[in-house]
């Protein structure tokens, strides 16, 4: 779904005129990825067990809205992510419960983890 994991890295670097070191700064680097079923590997998998993936389009504005994870009779459930814990008809159409777990390495730059989710 739509979570994030953000790492905050500590920067700081001389001032070319004074060599002293400025003010830390802080840069963020990304840890995670959404699991998102335009993805290639998450429409793979979603296709391979049956489902399919699509966008709708509004029929007055013309606007595409997100992607969405169907079953072939387009009955439902019209998910627009592709995983999701507990979601048994989804889970049958090939959206995953399945998480994907990484391994970073936190040195003494970093200076905080983030993590955040819309539900």
């Amino acid at each position: 779904g739509d979570s994030r994991a953000l790492l905050a890295r500590a920067s700081a670097s001389p001032n070319p005129a004074t060599q002293a070191m400025q003010r830390e700064t802080l840069r963020l680097v990304a840890l995670s990825v959404d699991h998102a079923p335009a993805l290639r590997e998450e429409k793979e998998r979603i296709e391979a067990c049956g489902g399919t993936v699509t966008r709708e389009t509004d029929a007055l504005t013309g606007d595409q809205g997100p992607f969405r994870v169907w079953r072939k009779d387009r009955q439902g459930p019209g998910l627009a992510m592709s995983r999701s814990i507990g979601d048994l008809n989804a889970h049958r159409i090939g959206v995953s419960h399945a998480p994907d777990v990484k391994e970073f390495k936190v040195d003494a730059s970093a200076r905080m983890i983030l993590l955040a989710s819309d539900g």
